[in-house]
């Protein structure tokens, strides 16, 4: 009876051992799988965020983004930046400037990875853990990637707690942000589109242009007449080429 309450005992702390062992590999794991990054104050140079303003999710925030810059409501799309590197005095003016240069960027050069942005606060989607954006929870996410110079530059969105207390965040990050302008001025309109009149550059069929459906059959038809000069010049030279020559010859 003795042996058999010490061997009971022994499997017990084993088993106890390796409770613990595992409980301590999760909570590394967890530790390792950090779920925000900690900031101050959001944007507090800023007016409060509309009520209904949904940023919770990586989805969220970006469906909240583009229906509010479609809107034309920039001032309210700022809330969907991380302001932390512009001064609070300026942060009004500056984060509706570069939420509207940002809704061109997005216009122009985004295709929106609805896959990616998960629908859960933790940024969690399911799949293997080797895809690198799957099986595991995230506080950072790429939108895309543009070249900048001899540079690549993400657009990222990343999961912000402004305390201990307050909820976290998904907002474009502060990098992002300040590469806005730059990307603006690389990826935006050209000084000839800006120069055409407001009707010109709005959105017709095909998500095209007005400017570029006018352009499109006057490039063809300037097309189409270079190309009949050229072949009827051709046409008069290897017609009248030879005889040319021969009289050349004669004299």
């Amino acid at each position: 009876m003795s042996r058999l309450t010490t061997s009971f005992r022994s499997l017990f702390r084993l088993h106890a051992v390796i409770a613990l062992a595992l409980w301590c590999s999760l909570s590394a794991q967890l530790a390792a799988q950090e779920l925000w990054f900690e900031t101050g104050t959001l944007n507090p140079g800023l007016a409060p965020p509309p009520a209904t303003l949904d940023r919770s999710t990586p989805m969220a925030a970006m469906e909240a983004l583009l229906a509010l810059t479609d809107a034309g409501h920039y001032s309210e799309a700022a809330h969907l930046l991380d302001l932390s590197d512009v001064p609070q005095a300026d942060q009004a003016v500056v984060g509706t400037e570069r939420a509207r240069l940002l809704a061109v960027l997005l216009e122009r050069k985004v295709i929106m990875p609805w896959n990616v942005l998960a629908d859960r606060p933790d940024g969690w989607l399911d799949g293997a853990k080797e895809n690198g954006q799957t099986g595991r929870v995230r506080r950072s996410i790429v939108i895309d990637t543009f070249e900048l110079g001899s540079r690549r530059v993400p657009l990222r969105v990343n999961r912000l707690k402004p305390g201990e207390n307050a909820e976290a965040v998904w907002l474009i990050a502060r990098q992002s942000v300040a590469n806005i302008p730059a990307l603006h001025a690389a990826y935006g309109p050209t000084k000839l589109e800006k120069r055409l009149p407001n009707w010109a550059r709005q959105r017709s069929f095909f998500g095209m242009y007005v400017w570029e459906l006018l352009f499109v059959p006057m490039l063809v038809m300037v097309t189409a007449v270079f190309g009949w000069l050229t072949f009827r010049t051709f046409t008069w030279i290897g017609r009248d080429g030879p005889s040319r020559t021969l009289r050349v010859v004669a004299r």
